[in-house]
């Protein structure tokens, strides 16, 4: 069986999804042409192995975890909604199939956007590419700082999904998730492709929200914070704007109040527990901001590409 930590794994990756498609979609002709598509097609396996290696690192080098601190932030909301999925998904095999097969194919949407930016010529940001390793990097840097393993890790058996998860074998790599940022990221990149794009992106955002809470690997605080960490990478990098722009710098300076209020929060800082209603109310209100602060920026880069036309 090939696993993330098998060369002969990441070689068929790299073939399959990588080489090949790029191939088909920038469609060199040139000595240059082919490096270029080689040197795109090696930055998922090459980063997807060297990121393997490096959360596997955390598991001896952090050996405390903030868990508890999440379950009480959640507590507040009536549920664990990361139980509620976990329950389903063991209601339903082939939802669990499904979920299962979205997690560990989480870097496809990545790629088909980035083959579609090949052919087309033109990219958000720098690109999902070096959007993927650049929210890997800072990524693997929040960890630290707010180091969790995840519901099913912690309960251990009581948590509904069956794991042979424990604190003594997971990597401390639950906020915020990357999985869910990887896909919300890519589905935001579909803006003006096909409409099949646009629904396989969206489908990898739906069912890797789902899977990354049903599994147990994160708890829906992880994906909050993937929001505002998510636009402050997105406006960090947006090269068409100046970064002195209010929609540019309001982006980032949004994203990472929004961020460190949460790490704040996480961390046992700040208490909105001692609010009733405010922990949800502010889950909304970051998931909202996020949405609509990169909504605006997008808008702003495309009058500027109009322009620049």
């Amino acid at each position: 069986t090939l696993t993330f930590d098998d060369a002969a794994f990441w070689g068929v990756f790299w073939l399959m999804f990588n080489l090949l498609p790029f191939s088909l979609a920038a469609r060199p002709r040139t000595a240059r042409g082919w490096l270029n598509v080689l040197a795109a097609s090696l930055i998922v396996p090459l980063g997807g192995m060297t990121t393997y290696r490096m959360v596997l690192q955390t598991i001896s080098m952090i050996t405390h975890t903030i868990d508890p601190h999440i379950i009480a932030l959640e507590a507040t909301l009536g549920l664990q909604p990361s139980f509620a999925i976990g329950s389903l998904l063991v209601a339903s095999p082939l939802l669990a199939r499904i979920c299962t097969g979205v997690y560990n194919g989480v870097l496809l949407p990545v790629l088909l956007v980035a083959a579609v930016e090949a052919r087309r010529g033109h990219r958000m940001c720098l690109g999902a590419l070096p959007m993927f390793l650049i929210c890997s990097g800072v990524g693997f840097v929040v960890y630290h700082i707010v180091p969790a393993i995840g519901p099913a890790a912690w309960f251990g058996p009581a948590f509904p999904f069956p794991r042979d998860s424990t604190i003594l074998n997971t990597p401390r790599t639950t906020v915020p998730s990357l999985h869910f940022t990887y896909v919300v990221m890519a589905f935001l990149a579909t803006r003006g492709m096909s409409g099949p794009v646009r629904a396989i992106a969206g489908f990898f955002l739906v069912f890797t929200a789902l899977a990354t809470m049903g599994s147990g690997e994160h708890y829906l605080t992880d994906l909050v914070v993937a929001c505002p960490f998510m636009l402050a990478i997105r406006a960090a990098c947006s090269g068409a704007l100046p970064l002195s722009g209010i929609v540019r710098a309001g982006g980032v300076a949004a994203g990472v109040a929004l961020l460190l209020f949460w790490i704040a929060a996480i961390r046992g800082v700040v208490t909105p527990v001692a609010v009733p209603g405010l922990v949800p109310g502010l889950m909304l209100t970051t998931v909202v901001v996020s949405y609509l602060w990169e909504r605006a920026l997008a808008k702003r880069e495309a009058a500027y590409f109009q322009l620049a036309r």
